[in-house]
């Protein structure tokens, strides 16, 4: 467990340190082929949990198109970048910190819970669940590969489509409804494994 905290701290430090560079790299990425799936699956005007928020562009999309967006991060530079890019409301937290008192109709989680580690992926997963309505969704996106590893100053933990699968099993009243690849919009060699996670 102690291993996993240095782990976390390290992540933070590297956003908390590279805002600018961060911020710069990801804003502008496309990332439409996603979301599009994503928001097929939500209410008009639904409510929707921006998990890992970064730089705020998703948020900010979700919100011209309509939703009731709120973000986390736990990140304070990227809580800021959240606040100013998408002015939507922002809260400083962990994944498993975060409570709400009215359900989500889906929480989007694009490449922030691959910096989870192993052995406290399902328990987040399980968490972020909660936080939806009985008819909600869970987007997750993570590096395709079979280890976690440490890239510079981030952990990553990397999947495949049957691990992905294997650790929504484990947990209970969950059901991984649907798994894909793609490829990366910044490296097209690096592939993505992508899923929507369900209550059931």
């Amino acid at each position: 467990m102690a291993g996993a905290h240095l782990e976390a701290v390290s992540r933070l430090n590297y956003y908390d340190t590279n805002v600018a560079a961060f911020i710069e790299r990801t804003s502008r990425v496309n990332v439409e082929h996603l979301r599009g799936p994503f928001v097929a699956r939500l209410p008009t005007g639904g409510r929707v949990l921006d998990a890992g928020s970064g730089s705020g562009r998703d948020s900010r999309a979700f919100k011209a198109a309509g939703f009731d967006v709120t973000a986390i991060d736990a990140s304070i530079a990227m809580v800021e970048a959240t606040r100013s890019y998408a002015t939507v409301p922002v809260q400083h937290c962990t994944f498993l910190q975060f409570t709400a008192s009215v359900p989500f109709d889906g929480i989007w989680a694009c490449a922030s819970l691959l910096h989870v580690p192993r052995n406290e992926l399902a328990r987040t997963v399980q968490h972020l669940l909660g936080l939806l309505t009985s008819t909600g969704v869970l987007y997750a996106s993570f590096k395709r590969g079979s280890t976690d590893r440490t890239d510079g100053e981030r952990y990553f933990n990397d999947l495949t489509p049957q691990s992905l699968a294997d650790t929504v099993m484990s947990i209970p009243n969950a059901r991984l409804d649907h798994v894909w690849e793609t490829s990366g919009v910044q490296d097209p060699t690096q592939r993505w494994v992508n899923g929507f996670i369900v209550p059931r």
